[in-house]
């Protein structure tokens, strides 16, 4: 009986033990959880402010124009319309012939020529890839025409120049030829779908299980977003595919897209960025390595795979290199401070770079031209019987100078 005891007792105070150790868990998991939250909201607070002194000072700016065309009509008011009218008579036909001298009798005509070139310009930098044509333009989908001078015609109002802000900053996605995948973040899931559509369901989390708040869903070349409204009486539980409920839906433009969307389609974009910058759009099997020309164009991410381990990677103006030691360097494409060894690696990735960028340009060509299917992704060659290395390469020629000499002492 003691020794039954004595086993119960010791069974008793392993499960105690244990049943500790799951509270000490359980504990600190609700510690961590809640110094996230505290985080979160701290971050959310410090958004918060740094937008809020954003717009006052964008207030205030406004204000001051508003204030310096009060006085300036203010000062016309006052101005008598006799005094007016004898500078006027005094002036005459002089100052316009004076004026005439100075600017020329077309200086509008070359002043709205210049701004609608400036125009087109900033659209065809927001314009994402394969829309720089004729009339590319970040709104061209909506045909929208604005006139010559329209960034001297700007409105003045605070909304307006707040989606004005939103256009410059961010130009819309383009989820052309991606490979369906999904990602899952704090408080998001971002989904690329088979038809190229991308949808993104913001989370909110409920009894320790995560639930769709919100569902957008935009169109392959970002110029279309769908929100769908969920029911608050119902709860959405997160799966593993995404979730389109047939519940009410609204759509908007790229232009039209409410503020409080913003962030969340500014995610979407970033995301599709990196996703192009990870996708081949052409692979060439040169000599002495594969080389891969990303999606993310323009300034697309380049890679080199050479056949004897070593690797570069081009991308922003720098160049990354590995070794075949696995030892890595990285430095700016204009520096050519390369080791001797190393520089044969990098003038190969040069100049196939060069290479693959003149095919994208005139098969992107063919492309608009010719109605036919699609041509990206492409492949050209293939990869060697027998690889060879760049060095392998250039140590022949040393030894045939070697034996030349040998042969010209022998003679002598």
């Amino acid at each position: 009986m003691k020794e039954e005891e004595t086993e119960m007792d010791a069974v008793g105070k392993k499960e105690e033990a244990q049943m500790g150790k799951v509270r000490r868990k359980e504990e600190e998991q609700k510690l961590d959880e809640f110094r996230m939250k505290e985080e979160e909201q701290w971050m959310d607070e410090v958004g918060k402010k740094e937008e809020n002194a954003h717009m006052g000072m964008v207030r205030k700016k406004e204000e001051e124009v508003q204030m310096v065309t009060v006085r300036n009509k203010e000062e016309e008011m006052q101005m008598s319309p006799a005094w007016k009218n004898e500078e006027e008579m005094q002036m005459g036909p002089v100052w316009k012939k004076e004026e005439e001298m100075q600017m020329g009798p077309d200086q509008n005509k070359v002043e709205e020529a210049q701004i609608s070139s400036v125009w087109k310009k900033e659209e065809e930098q927001m314009a994402p890839v394969g829309m720089k044509t004729k009339s590319s333009s970040v709104f061209s989908t909506y045909s929208l025409s604005y006139p010559s001078t329209s960034r001297a015609l700007e409105p003045q109002n605070s909304r307006r120049k707040g989606r004005r802000s939103w256009w410059s900053c961010i130009s819309p996605l383009n989820a052309h030829r991606l490979q369906p995948i999904r990602q899952k973040t704090e408080k998001a899931v971002v989904t690329i779908l088979e038809t190229e559509q991308v949808c993104v369901e913001l989370l909110k989390e409920f009894d320790y299980q995560e639930y769709v708040k919100e569902v957008l869903l935009i169109s392959h070349d970002g110029n279309s977003i769908t929100v769908y409204h969920l029911s608050e009486r119902k709860d959405y539980p997160l799966t593993n595919k995404p979730l389109l409920p047939q519940t009410d839906t609204t759509r908007y433009s790229f232009e039209s897209l409410p503020e409080k969307h913003w962030r969340t389609y500014q995610h979407a974009s970033r995301f599709v960025q990196l996703v192009r910058s990870k996708t081949p759009k052409i692979t060439y099997f040169s000599r002495y390595a594969k080389c891969i020309l990303m999606e993310n164009s323009p300034c697309a991410d380049f890679e080199v795979w050479f056949y004897d381990g070593a690797k570069i990677h081009k991308t922003h103006g720098l160049i990354s290199m590995t070794e075949k030691s696995g030892e890595s360097c990285l430095k700016e494409e204009t520096d050519s401070s390369w080791k001797e060894d190393m520089k044969t690696y990098v003038n190969h990735a040069n100049e196939k770079h060069r290479f693959c960028l003149a095919l994208e340009f005139f098969t992107t060509e063919e492309e608009a031209k010719n109605s036919g299917g699609p041509i990206f992704p492409m492949i050209v060659g293939r990869q060697p019987g027998n690889p060879v290395s760049p060095q392998v390469v250039s140590a022949p020629s040393s030894v045939h100078s070697s034996r030349s000499t040998r042969r010209r002492g022998r003679h002598r």
